[in-house]
């Protein structure tokens, strides 16, 4: 996926889904690294958010594993 799109979000797979929001995580990371002191907070509260959807979305997919 090359930025984010909702048509594209809805027909992904968890895995893609999982990848998109990590690589999102780590540019946020870039980012905030990059971004003046105001900034810098609201890009790691953002690259925080990615990381905590994929973990969820991940966490989804192992219990739909479990229950089969």
């Amino acid at each position: 996926m090359d930025g984010f799109n909702a048509h594209e979000w809805e027909k992904a797979t968890n895995a893609a889904r999982i990848e998109h929001c990590r690589m999102a995580a780590r540019e946020a990371e870039a980012f905030a690294e990059m971004a003046s002191i105001e900034l810098r907070p609201v890009y790691t509260e953002l690259a925080t958010s990615w990381k905590v959807l994929a973990a969820e979305i991940e966490q989804a997919m192992n219990v739909a594993v479990k229950n089969g």
